[in-house]
């Protein structure tokens, strides 16, 4: 069977942003690995800028199972969720 994590996100201010990093990188020290794919928007492009610059310094961007999805704008869970799937579907 196969499987993967889904996250979907809206960031709208630091704090959601440390925990996120937190979840993520809690998620890919797992002793299972399984494809990790996060679908992110942003309120604005600081909190997209903040974003880039705190997990840049994580080892969370070489991991290999950690796909990261930009929206261009906010987006409810259930579609970062279904184009999560469809981005899937067209690599299978």
């Amino acid at each position: 069977m196969k499987a993967c994590i889904i996250v979907p996100s809206h960031i709208y201010c630091v704090i959601r942003t440390k925990l996120l990093i937190r979840c993520l990188n809690s998620l890919v020290n797992q002793t299972t690995k399984i494809p990790i794919y996060l679908s992110i928007s942003f309120k604005t492009e600081l909190d997209k800028t903040l974003f880039e610059k705190l997990i840049i310094n994580t080892p969370l961007l070489r991991n290999k199972i950690l796909n990261i999805i930009y929206q261009n704008q906010q987006t409810c869970q259930f579609r970062h969720i279904e184009k999560v799937i469809n981005n899937i579907k067209k690599k299978i």
